[in-house]
């Protein structure tokens, strides 16, 4: 677990920095109805995103956590970028969080089949 530990409160202080600047702006949302539904999505995104990582204390392994990792971020960071994206309204907005969102996908894809090969060499040796 201590191999995790550093990146899983990285993660959790990103998500909780993001989630707070998100919340900032929607008090300054265009309309009500905007601004309910941003607030929502920034939620959801934020507390299922920190009650998932919090799953990961309980995983065996590393490979175990690294898989639960991965669909925790991504999930959370598309439901935040989707509630910015509401907050803006903005077309160009959308398709550059849209953008992000996708090479954090595949970054996060990357970065997890890296760690995990390394992993399985250390076992190995």
């Amino acid at each position: 677990m201590s191999e995790i530990t550093p990146w899983l409160l990285a993660s959790l202080l990103l998500l909780l920095l993001s989630l707070v600047v998100g919340l900032a702006r929607a008090l300054r949302g265009p309309t009500l109805e905007d601004r309910m539904l941003s607030v929502q999505l920034l939620g959801t995104g934020g507390v299922g995103t920190l009650l998932l990582t919090a799953v990961l204390l309980d995983l065996p392994d590393l490979l175990s956590r690294l898989h639960a990792l991965t669909k925790a971020d991504n999930l959370g960071l598309g439901l935040l970028a989707l509630g910015v994206g509401l907050l803006d309204g903005g077309v160009l907005t959308g398709v550059k969080l849209f953008l992000v969102w996708l090479l954090v996908l595949a970054g996060s894809a990357v970065s997890t089949h890296l760690i995990a090969r390394q992993a399985l060499r250390r076992e190995r040796n």
